[in-house]
């Protein structure tokens, strides 16, 4: 289901929150040039006022590489795609510019996940890699699992070739559903992985928002090598 999700303006820059009793949810814009490419000064400075703007001590992120490696509390900048930690107020974010955010919560007993998941990682399971290992690290269960998928190319725009289709048709979970010829729904693919693990339905929040077709965010996509990077956090209160 599509939630609504609050519009939070901070130093005039927009982000869409969603608060739960746990944690707070958050998906940047690029609204008056907010940016956070990590390996610009801007994006670097961005990323440096989050402790500021929502009273967090750190921010967590990664070098994403597009793979299923997921992280508990990494101490540095380290190569992956996926963080989990019970740490409270420590924001754990990633990166995008049409890749799917997705922020898991335990809504009893206060984890949180937070995973980079582009075709490649859609296809691999990396959500079900993250919620697996929220499970078996940090003590939760699937049926207290809330979900948040973020902005990104949405099968409104997301055209890709048919061999990409067919690599996703040949796994059984995503097969004959997951696309209208070349158009690819990553959306429908992150939610039947969840219902594969028993997440339910009421508890999966969609913001429901495409990166190529809505100009605020950034798409690489539509903007090629000029695009900035979206940043999508959480962290417990």
């Amino acid at each position: 289901m599509i939630n609504d999700f609050k519009v939070k303006i901070v130093d005039n820059y927009k982000f869409y929150s969603f608060s739960t009793e746990k944690a707070e949810i958050v998906f940047s814009t690029n609204v008056n040039g907010i940016d956070f490419k990590k390996d610009t000064e801007e994006g670097k400075r961005f990323l440096s006022m989050i402790p500021k703007w929502f009273n967090v001590e750190k921010v967590l992120y990664l070098n994403q590489i597009h793979s299923n490696n997921i992280l508990r509390d990494p101490e540095d900048v380290v190569d992956g795609d996926g963080i989990i930690t019970n740490s409270k107020k420590i924001a754990i974010g990633v990166f995008g510019a049409d890749c799917t955010p997705i922020i898991v919560v335990n809504k009893n007993n206060g984890t949180i996940g937070v995973v980079h998941s582009g075709w490649k990682g859609t296809l691999n399971g990396i959500l079900t890699e993250c919620i697996q290992k929220i499970n078996n690290d940090l003590d939760s269960k699937e049926s207290e699992i809330e979900v948040f998928i973020g902005p990104h190319a949405r099968k409104c725009c997301y055209e890709v070739s048919y061999e990409l289709i067919n690599d996703f048709n040949s796994k059984e979970i995503y097969k004959g559903k997951i696309n209208d010829k070349r158009m690819l729904d990553l959306t429908e693919c992150i939610k039947l992985q969840l219902q594969a693990l028993g997440v339910k339905e009421e508890n999966i929040h969609d913001i429901g928002k495409c990166t190529i077709c809505n100009d605020e965010f950034y798409s690489y996509r539509r903007d090629k090598d000029l695009s900035g990077r979206n940043f999508a956090f959480v962290y417990l209160k």
